[in-house]
């Protein structure tokens, strides 16, 4: 992984990623999707790429909805408790146990440093969040016509204000 020195003060150099538009109109490989123009490169995948991957499944899973049948509105996780509560040797016993074990590769020092490097520099991932990527995200001439059509961030102020405090707590 990564040798972060988190001691040292961070200096941003911000770099666009936008492509010139000279490559854009010499380019072959020119792709518009989402009222945004890019040049489609060998890191992107491929419709028949990604087809293998839409099929690949989670067989224990597709046992517990099978035996246990969760209504849409179902806390899955809450169904399995109250199974495995009834029957320690259930399918939903065992769910629960692959569920809730960290796996074997997990690097807990690593997951230590990660947390420290999250709480020194959340606070500047928000301030980026709401006044930057929010604003830029939300600049795309596709999802304006979204937000103007649903009201998403106008109206009472309050209810903007939930819908970005619901949004802040994604970070968290």
């Amino acid at each position: 992984m990564l040798d972060v020195d988190v001691t040292r003060r961070l200096v941003c150099e911000p770099r666009s990623r936008a492509v010139p538009s000279a490559t854009l109109e010499r380019s072959a490989a020119v792709c518009a999707r989402f009222g945004q123009r890019f040049v489609w490169s060998e890191h992107h995948l491929k419709a028949e790429e990604l087809e293998p991957l839409r099929q690949r499944g989670d067989k224990l899973m597709d046992a517990v909805l099978s035996t246990y049948a969760p209504r849409p509105a179902d806390d899955v996780l809450l169904v399995l408790r109250r199974a495995a509560r009834d029957d320690a040797g259930s399918l939903a016993a065992s769910a629960l146990e692959e569920i809730c074990a960290p796996p074997a590769w997990v690097d807990w020092a690593m997951v230590a440093r990660g947390q420290d490097v999250f709480c020194r520099w959340a606070p500047l991932a928000g301030v980026v969040l709401f006044n930057v990527s929010l604003v830029g995200g939300f600049s795309a001439p596709l999802i304006t016509r979204v937000l103007a059509q649903t009201g998403y961030l106008v109206g009472d102020g309050r209810a903007v204000l939930k819908r970005l405090f619901d949004t802040g707590r994604l970070l968290l």
